[in-house]
C-alpha cells in the first residue's frame, strides 16, 4: 500500500480554499527568501558548503579551516546540491532547500492527518500547521531544523499507512526516513518517530510488529546510519565522528556542555511554538484529559505520543527552543482532533482566522522582516572582501571571534590567522575585529584614526555583528563600501554620557 494523493490537497483545484491555501503557503515560505542577510547559525551552514566546495570536499565541513564536525552531513549535502544546479552559493540557493522541505512537510502532515481526519479538517489542519510560528520561521532559515521536521513527519506517515502491514519493504522504508531524519539533525531524529511508534503499540497493545523482518529492517537502518559516520571518519583520517555521536547526542542530553536552561522551559517553548494556535493546544490537552475514558485509540495515542516526546526532550539536561521541533506534527494533530466535533459550527471563523494570519505572517516575516534586517555583517563582508580582491597581497587577520556570516561574505581563498593578543598584529596588515572589542582593547582605542566600518545607517544594534577594520600597513588605501569611524564612536559615546 502506497501514500494515496488522488484527493490530496494538490491534485484537486475546485475548492479556493485548496488553491488559497496552496498560494499562500508558497508566498510565505519563499517570498524574498534570499534577501535577508544571513543570519544567526545559518553562517555555519553556508560558510561550511562554501568551504568544501572550495576545496572539492564532500565529507569534511570546515569553519574558516578547522574542521566542524558536530552536525551530520545530510543539510550540507543539499546546500551543495542547490549550489550546484543554480551555479552559485548566495542567501537564496542556502535557504531554498529549506524552504523545499517546508513544502514537503506540508505534504506529508497532510497525509498524516488524512489517517485521522476527514479531507477539509486535514487541510484546516495543514492551514494550521503552515501558519504556525515553529514552522513557518525555521523553513526560511538555512539551518537543520526544518529537515529534520520533514522526515520525522514523512516517517510518522508513513507508519500509519502501513501498520497494519508486516512487510520487510514498509518496515525498511520506515528505517530511511528515520535515519534521514537522524542524519539531518542527529539521534533525536531518529528518538522521536520510534518513542512515538512505541506510544501507539503500547495504546493498542499491538505485538505484531515483533517479527524478524521488523528485526533486519532495524539493524539495516542502524547500519546505514553509521555508514555516514564511516565516511567521514575515513575522509578525515579520524575516529572523531564516532566519539561525537556519543558528545553530541548522548552525553549532551545527561552532561551537556552548553544550552543548559530550566527543566520547565518547555513549558514556555511548546506552546511558543505553536503561536498563534497556542490556546488551541490548551483546549486540546484539556479536552483529551477529561474525556479520557471516551477517546479512541487513535487518539490516545496521539495524546500519549505528545507527552512522550515532551518528557524527552524535557528529561535531557540540554535544552533549547528549537529542539522539541519534532513535536509539531502530533501536536496539530491533537488539536485537530480536538476541534473535529467543532469544526462544522465554526468552519467559516476557523478559516478565517487562517486567513487572517497568513496574510499577516506574509506582510511580517515575507516582507518586512528581509527589508529591515541589519545588513551589518554582510556590508562589511563584502566590502572588505572588494578590497582584498584589488589589494591581493595584503595579509590579513582576524582578532579573536568572528561569525561565520562574516567569513561567507568575506568569500576568501583560504583560512583567515586568528590572532589572540594584539601582540601578534605585527605579522599582519590588516585586522578586522567586532566592535565590542574596540571599548576593552586600549590599543585599539589609540588608534582610532585608524578603523573603518561600515556607514552609520547600516550598523547593526547589537554590537557583536558590527565589525571594524584596522589597516596596519602604510599607504594611501580605498576602502569601498566603508568609512572612517572613530569620530562616529567617539560622538556616540559623548552622547550616551
Amino acid at each position: 500500500m502506497a501514500f494515496k494523493f488522488e484527493n490530496s490537497v494538490f491534485m484537486s483545484w475546485k475548492d479556493k480554499k485548496e488553491i488559497f491555501l496552496l498560494a499562500g503557503g508558497l508566498i510565505l515560505l519563499f517570498l524574498n527568501l534570499g534577501q535577508r542577510p544571513l543570519w544567526g547559525a545559518e553562517g555555519r551552514w553556508a560558510e561550511a558548503v562554501r568551504e568544501m566546495l572550495l576545496r572539492g570536499d564532500f565529507w569534511v565541513p570546515t569553519l574558516n579551516g578547522t574542521p566542524h564536525l558536530t552536525k551530520p552531513l545530510l543539510p550540507y549535502w543539499l546546500l551543495m546540491l542547490s549550489a550546484k544546479i543554480f551555479g552559485h552559493l548566495n542567501e537564496w540557493t542556502v535557504r531554498l532547500p529549506a524552504a523545499i522541505s517546508g513544502v514537503l512537510t506540508l505534504v506529508f502532515f497532510y497525509l498524516l492527518s488524512r489517517k485521522f481526519l476527514e479531507k477539509g479538517l486535514a487541510l484546516l489542519a495543514t492551514g494550521l500547521f503552515l501558519t504556525s510560528y515553529g514552522f513557518f520561521y525555521y523553513a526560511r532559515l538555512t539551518q537543520s531544523e526544518i529537515y529534520q521536521l520533514l522526515w520525522v513527519t514523512a516517517a510518522l506517515a508513513w507508519y500509519v499507512h502501513h501498520r497494519e502491514e508486516k512487510s520487510f519493504k514498509g518496515y525498511l522504508i520506515f528505517w530511511l526516513l528515520v535515519d534521514l531524519a537522524a542524519l539531518s539533525k542527529g539521534l533525536t531524529g531518529m528518538a522521536v518517530p520510534c518513542l512515538v511508534v512505541l506510544m501507539d503499540w503500547l495504546v493498542r497493545k499491538d505485538t505484531k510488529h515483533l517479527n524478524l523482518k521488523a528485526l533486519l529492517a532495524t539493524l539495516l537502518g542502524f547500519a546505514l546510519y553509521f555508514l555516514h559516520y564511516y565516511g567521514i571518519a575515513r575522509a578525515s583520517g579520524s575516529t572523531l565522528p564516532f566519539y561525537l555521536i556519543i558528545r553530541e547526542n548522548l552525553l549532551q542530553a545527561v552532561s551537556p556542555y552548553d544550552h543548559r536552561e530550566p527543566f520547565y522551559v518547555y513549558l514556555i517553548y511548546w506552546p511558543e511554538l505553536l503561536l498563534p494556535w497556542t490556546p488551541f493546544l490548551f483546549l486540546a490537552l484539556g479536552w483529551a484529559f477529561k474525556n479520557w475514558q471516551r477517546l479512541s485509540p487513535d487518539t490516545r495515542w496521539i495524546l500519549a505520543g505528545n507527552l512522550a516526546v515532551f518528557f524527552l526532550f524535557t528529561l535531557a539536561r540540554c535544552r533549547r527552543f528549537y529542539y522539541i521541533l519534532p513535536i509539531f506534527p502530533l501536536s496539530i494533530l491533537l488539536i485537530s482532533v480536538c476541534l473535529q466535533s467543532y469544526y462544522l459550527r465554526f468552519k467559516r471563523f476557523l478559516w478565517g482566522a487562517v486567513w487572517v494570519f497568513l496574510t499577516f505572517e506574509i506582510i511580517v516575516f515575507a516582507i518586512l522582516q528581509p527589508i529591515l534586517s541589519s545588513p551589518s555583517e554582510k556590508a562589511f563582508g563584502e566590502s572588505l572582501s572588494a578590497f582584498l580582491r584589488q589589494n591581493p597581497s595584503l595579509r590579513v587577520c582576524v582578532f579573536k571571534k568572528a561569525s561565520a556570516n562574516l567569513f561567507f561574505y568575506l568569500n576568501l581563498p583560504r583560512p583567515v590567522p586568528v590572532l589572540r593578543e594584539l601582540g601578534e598584529v605585527k605579522d599582519c596588515d590588516l585586522l578586522f575585529f567586532r566592535e565590542r572589542y574596540y571599548q576593552k582593547e586600549p590599543l585599539l582605542r589609540e588608534r582610532a584614526q585608524d578603523l573603518w566600518g561600515v556607514p552609520e545607517k547600516l550598523r547593526s544594534k547589537d554590537p557583536n555583528k558590527n565589525y571594524l577594520l584596522w589597516i596596519l600597513k602604510k599607504g594611501n588605501f580605498f576602502m569601498p563600501g566603508l568609512i572612517p569611524i572613530h569620530e562616529g564612536i567617539n560622538n556616540e559615546k559623548k552622547k550616551s554620557s
